[in-house]
């Protein structure tokens, strides 16, 4: 262990040290530059920018004002919404299911990451890795910023190094580095950075204190998880600033009505989100915001702590997750750090705003790993007999904390560095094969085809369908039409050439919370995340009633059963044309062989089942 600690005073003896860390970091990453992808939101944020005369003519917005910045600022971002013109040929054309609410809208605003890609189309429409090698150059910025952050509280160099080499390391930072609609995650690092800079500064000089809310404020334009930059600025002014309570109150408050302008601004503007069930409304569902925290937000304070991403929320995780939390607090608490205190209750505020969500994704814990990192560096370095009396509790708690970091850094190096060669060869982050087999259909013959698919395995990708399949230059379906979400059983019945009856016998389940209930009362594990993303059209609020119609230009859909819950049971589909008509283009997904397949229609009167996760 004191080889460890000379190897580390050697290096940060050197007063070049930061910078050679920065070229490090730059060369670790430059493989993702070169990755040569985009991802699922991508497509439809490339449409904005670029247009396409077929989607145009489909009715989809955007296409008319293509590169305009002014609409890009407003509609970068726009998944759906039902005030817009376009919401009802999207739903017509079928890249919206129709189960989806009629008032719902996934509509975010964040014009200072639409700015930058603006920029990039402008200056590189064609160059995918320069559009990447902006998002590292942002990324880059915000390191080095974070890095005169560290030095500037901390009485040690190799604290501040150290924090910035667990920094570099965090795996969850490649999904906003390689995914360019994430890039506002970039953003917020970067403008959280100048935030605490500029606060930290103005103890010296109040005129400073504008320039920090400006940077706050910024960080709310470059993304709604701006809010977490609050959250420092909070654990700082509360556990770490020297200035008298009161100035640190007024200063608190300051952050926090410029957050409320922010917020009411947005609403009146007509953004958000409304009837989405991929994020829990605490104000409309109290109760159920207070036993998703218990048990999700010490998931989101594991990957935080521990480094690792993705893991699955469960009970026994949660107990360990609020244990670990109470053992760090203990120990900030006994050492009367301020920087423990602070970078700790940083960690624990930033987090707050995520247990809105529905589930976890890596790039959630990015920025909260900023605060980790120091965190972890100060308690590494610290000596613990200063505030654990017990030789062998003193010894044994900093050689644990030491050796998880051994274990941690250079696992997580060594897995970047793969990801990052493989990236630059197109063997990691390929969108396009995952895209492929879920939702890309081609191996198919979709050229002017109405698509009909039985049993979607992911609705969410059918929303990107046309706009990758016209980036690609791919033929382009007449429609694309899901029955019913693949995790649901069903029966299709052909009554005649133009009417199918479809039954569902539990209840249509169209919200993934539910799915993964039903799932685990049947006592089936609960890890195909491909559930989660139902929640971008319903939100588990069944209101379906027998009678109600949904006419789209290839067929419609009438419901003539539900259960007590309101969740369909039976539906008739009423077909424009005749069942074999060689423009219909009928697909089922098949489970056992993971793959869609082609479907024929059974004769009428006879009766096809397919069977999915729930029975």
């Amino acid at each position: 262990m004191n080889a460890i600690y000379r190897y580390l005073s050697f290096f940060t003896a050197n007063r070049r040290a930061a910078a050679w860390l920065l070229v490090f970091a730059f060369i670790l990453h430059l493989g993702f530059v070169f990755c040569n992808t985009f991802i699922a939101d991508d497509f439809l944020q490339y449409f904005v920018l670029a247009g396409d005369e077929r989607l145009q003519a489909l009715g989809f917005s955007g296409s008319e004002t293509a590169g305009s910045l002014r609409y890009a600022l407003q509609h970068q971002f726009n998944f759906f919404d039902a005030s817009s013109n376009a919401f009802s040929a999207q739903k017509n054309y079928g890249v919206l299911p129709w189960w989806i609410a009629d008032n719902a809208a996934l509509h975010l605003w964040r014009p200072l990451t639409s700015l930058t890609q603006w920029l990039d189309f402008q200056l590189w429409p064609k160059s995918l890795a320069m559009m990447h090698a902006s998002s590292l150059l942002i990324l880059m910025c915000a390191w080095g910023l974070l890095y005169h952050f560290y030095r500037s509280i901390t009485a040690k160099k190799s604290v501040a190094l150290l924090a910035l080499l667990i920094l570099i390391a965090d795996v969850s930072v490649m999904f906003p580095l390689i995914w360019l609609a994430a890039r506002n995650v970039l953003l917020v690092m970067f403008f959280l950075s100048l935030t605490l800079i500029f606060l930290q500064r103005s103890a010296e000089n109040s005129k400073l204190i504008l320039l920090s809310l400006l940077s706050f404020l910024a960080a709310l334009l470059s993304a709604e998880a701006g809010v977490v930059v609050g959250g420092f600025v909070a654990a700082f002014l509360l556990f770490y600033d020297a200035r008298s309570f009161k100035k640190r109150l007024v200063l608190l408050g300051a952050f926090i009505v410029l957050a409320v302008f922010w917020k009411l601004a947005y609403n009146a503007a007509g953004f958000g989100s409304v009837a989405v069930g991929n994020y829990i409304d605490p104000l409309q569902q109290p109760l159920h915001t207070l036993i998703h925290c218990i048990k999700f937000y010490p998931l989101l304070l594991v990957n935080v702590f521990t480094g690792i991403d993705g893991l699955v929320s469960s009970w026994p995780l949660a107990i360990f997750g609020w244990l670990l939390l109470l053992i760090l607090m203990a120990l900030a608490a006994k050492s009367k750090d301020k920087i423990l205190q602070f970078t700790l209750a940083a960690v624990v505020l930033s987090l707050v705003p995520y247990i809105a969500l529905y589930s976890s994704a890596p790039r959630f814990s990015v920025i909260s790993h900023i605060a980790m990192a120091l965190f972890l560096a100060q308690l590494i370095c610290k000596n613990f007999t200063t505030f654990i009396t017990s030789t062998w509790l003193s010894r044994g708690g900093r050689f644990l904390i030491l050796i998880l970091l051994v274990i941690h850094l250079p696992l997580s190096l060594l897995g970047k560095a793969a990801a990052s060669i493989m990236a630059s060869g197109g063997k990691a982050f390929n969108s396009d094969l995952v895209d492929k087999k879920f939702n890309g259909f081609e191996d198919f013959d979709v050229a002017g085809k109405h698509i009909i698919v039985l049993n979607s395995i992911d609705p969410f990708r059918m929303m990107f369908y046309p706009y990758r399949a016209v980036y690609h230059q791919q033929p382009l379906a007449a429609s694309l039409r899901a029955l019913i979400p693949a995790a649901n059983s069903m029966s299709l019945t052909r009554i005649d050439k133009r009417h199918l009856q479809i039954r569902i016998n539990h209840g249509l389940t169209l919200y993934g919370g539910d799915v993964d209930t039903q799932l685990i009362a049947q006592g089936e594990a609960v890890n195909n995340l491909m559930f989660e993303f139902y929640g971008f059209f319903h939100d588990g609020h069944y209101t379906m009633s027998v009678g109600q119609s949904f006419v789209f230009n290839e067929l419609s859909l009438t419901i003539t059963e539900v259960n007590e819950q309101s969740q369909v049971k039976a539906m008739d589909v009423e077909l424009t044309f005749d069942g074999e008509d060689k423009r219909y283009l009928w697909l089922y997904w098949q489970w056992k062989t993971s793959n869609y397949q082609l479907f024929t229609l059974p004769k009428n009167g006879d009766t096809f089942t397919l069977n999915g996760q729930i029975h």
